[in-house]
């Protein structure tokens, strides 16, 4: 997957222009993070950077047979580049436009985009790291479209073994799929208006919201839409689920879901830190006598956005401190055999 980035007037001179607005981080430094979510992601970027709005639209024209979408900050000319305007659509590319200030609380001319119309979404405000969302949301778009594409009475997953793992004599399942369009926004918007009734259970100074029930799931068809291609999930049904999101520097501490006889963790971004899994039998014996048996090696798993993790209830697991600028978010669930 190929994704040109694009940037327009005067962004060759952040990190010395208006710090207050545009923060201070340069634009070789922000191409730099891109670069370094992008090997992670496994997509391939190309970067571009003019003054000119007929520099940008021949770049457009010479990378679009190569290039499967674009992000783009063009800077003064979003407000007026009808011909940039042009070069997009003749493109056929998908795009996500992405601004460091929140354009939309600016000057009334700054408040118009003629490139909104002709995008797939818009990311502003979050100044570098609207850049950073702005990747992940049209990578997961791209990811999406070609899934929908393969058509939806597809079967995607083949046979359960190949997507079983086998820690402590337990299973742990993982299922890759591509984010639905609008998984991260939707995170951001609940956090906010959950916030003031969050949560502190296994979490080490990141955020866990309220439990919600099963019907409260916007996602919920794109998480079943997994497990219903498998018998063995067909008697199971689920209970609750929650919202996970840490910040650098947060964890989870070391915990099991009681109640319930199958958990989940549905990714929305990669997952750094990791989540790691650890020997019952170590866990409970840990319960009574301190460390003494703390010797069996603990599994590690390196998830990425949108894979789905099953394991069962009673399989001790924590998360390890998370490490990068951005959000490591995810929804966890639970569900039991039905009566």
């Amino acid at each position: 997957m190929k994704i040109l980035v694009i940037n327009g007037p005067n962004l060759n001179n952040l990190g010395s222009r208006d710090t207050s607005l545009y923060g201070k981080k340069t634009l070789i430094q922000i191409n730099d993070d891109l670069l370094n979510l992008s090997e992670k992601m496994n997509v391939d970027l190309s970067f571009f950077q003019s003054n000119h709005e007929g520099d940008l639209i021949d770049f457009i024209q010479q990378n679009t047979p190569l290039a499967n979408g674009i992000l783009i900050n063009a800077g003064a000319i979003t407000h007026y580049g009808l011909s940039l305007k042009d070069a997009i659509i003749d493109s056929k590319l998908p795009v996500v436009e992405t601004h460091l200030s929140n354009i939309h609380s600016r000057e009334d001319y700054r408040r118009v985009s003629v490139l909104e119309s002709v995008s797939v979404g818009q990311v502003a405000g979050f100044g570098w790291k609207s850049y950073v969302y702005a990747l992940y949301l049209l990578v997961d778009y791209l990811n999406y479209v070609a899934l929908a594409n393969t058509g939806s009475d597809d079967k995607i997953y083949g046979n359960l073994k190949d997507h079983t793992n086998v820690l402590y004599h337990s299973p742990v399942w993982v299922f890759p799929k591509p984010l639905p369009p609008k998984a991260y926004e939707w995170a951001l918007w609940l956090k906010e208006k959950t916030y003031e009734h969050r949560v502190k259970k296994s979490n080490r100074g990141g955020f866990q919201s309220p439990g919600f029930t099963w019907e409260e799931f916007q996602f919920r068809d794109h998480i079943q839409s997994i497990l219903s291609e498998f018998d063995e999930f067909k008697e199971l049904e689920f209970t609750n689920w929650w919202l996970n999101i840490n910040e650098k520097g947060n964890s989870n501490g070391k915990h099991v879901h009681p109640g319930s006889d199958l958990s989940g963790i549905w990714y929305i971004t990669n997952n750094e830190g990791l989540l790691v899994f650890e020997d019952p039998l170590v866990f409970s014996r840990q319960n009574l006598h301190g460390t003494l048996f703390d010797s069996t090696p603990l599994q590690k798993f390196n998830c990425l956005a949108g894979d789905l993790v099953l394991f069962p209830s009673d399989l001790p697991h924590f998360v390890e401190e998370h490490i990068l600028d951005t959000p490591r978010i995810s929804v966890s669930f639970n569900m039991s055999y039905k009566d």
